[in-house]
Parts: C-alpha cells; structure tokens; sequence
C-alpha cells in the first residue's frame, strides 16, 4: 500500500475501481502505521458496490455526493432553512435507481 505516493493521472484513476488512499505530508509514521493496518483490516472484507466496474463508478460517486448534500442540508437546518434533496440516503437508491436517472437533471 503506497500511502506517502503522489496520486495517479485524473484519467488513471477513473479507469479504477476508486481513488486510491494517501496521506498528507505532514502525517507521522505512527499515524501512518494505524492507517494502514486500519485499511488492511478494512480490505480483508471489502467488496465492490456493484460487479461491474462503471456501475461501482457511478454508485460510489452518487455516495460521496449525498454525503456532501447530507453536510449542506444539517448546515441549512440549523440556519432554519429546509432542503430539497433527490436522496437523502444513499441506502435509499444504490440498489435501485437506472443509469439515466442518475446522470440526467432531477425529474420532478
């Protein structure tokens, strides 16, 4: 695992299964050592969220955005505004949702 290497070509690591993880400089050996054996631990059991690669693509970036969208919507909340949201949890489309209806604009 090459946590201290610089990241892939943006083209590389589409063609991926996920970004691959690093460290910021500025991260010391010990911290370094605890990450690593928290990933290894982690990938002994990881699975891909779909089989197909392009399917994986697609469902782990859906995931990173409601994670953004989940963040934006607790900050909105407590200004006491309310947002509007396609999925709230990933849980609630990965298994379900079609291609199109993931890359096109929200169908109202």
């Amino acid at each position: 695992m090459r946590l201290r290497d610089p990241l892939p070509a943006a083209a590389i690591g589409a063609l991926g299964w996920s970004a691959p993880p690093r460290l910021f400089h500025w991260v010391t050996p010990e911290t370094e050592a605890l990450a690593r054996n928290a990933l290894l631990g982690a990938a002994a059991t990881a699975r891909p969220l779909h089989p197909d690669r392009g399917m994986h693509t697609d469902l782990e970036a859906i995931r990173a955005c409601t994670r953004i969208i989940r963040i934006w919507d607790g900050m909105a909340a407590r200004a006491g505004l309310v947002m509007a949201s396609r999925w709230p949890r990933p849980s609630s489309m990965t298994g379900s949702s079609r291609p199109p209806s993931r890359c096109g604009p929200v169908n109202a």
